[in-house]
């Protein structure tokens, strides 16, 4: 491909959706970027920052919750509030867990199920022995 040509056919990446983007680190973002700029792609980020999870491993909840300011592009923002995945109890009560962190976007979270789990809370007198626990069930 000549300098300042764009690809083409199919060697075009027109679209990139990037899945669980909430766990995105500078790294990835970077490699994305490159490859949007060079193609001048659409870029289409799925996550979500209650989930964000990986910051010893460099990411962080800010390039979901302000992709603007990472990716240097306009977002459009679509927040989907019906879990099809848990039952009724438990996004209920994650609801309440999770409205505690302070960095996030406030979002409604509705249960679709009617079903309620049975849940069993063990306290160990240390981490390790509710590790332990886990490991053992």
């Amino acid at each position: 491909m000549a300098a300042g040509l764009l690809p083409e056919g199919p060697a075009r990446i027109t679209h990139i959706l990037v899945d669980e983007f909430q766990d995105i680190n500078p790294l990835d973002l970077a490699l994305i970027l490159k490859v949007a700029e060079l193609h001048r792609s659409a870029l289409i980020l799925v996550g979500d920052d209650d989930q964000a999870i990986f910051e010893w491993r460099g990411s962080a909840p800010e390039f979901i919750l302000a992709p603007e300011r990472h990716l240097g592009r306009a977002f459009s923002t679509y927040v989907l509030e019906k879990n099809y995945r848990c039952p009724r109890n438990i996004v209920v009560k994650s609801a309440r867990r999770i409205a505690h962190n302070r960095h996030r976007v406030e979002k409604a979270m509705h249960p679709v199920s009617t079903v309620d789990a049975q849940i069993q809370l063990y306290r160990g007198t240390t981490f390790l022995d509710s590790v332990e626990h886990v490991k053992q069930e």
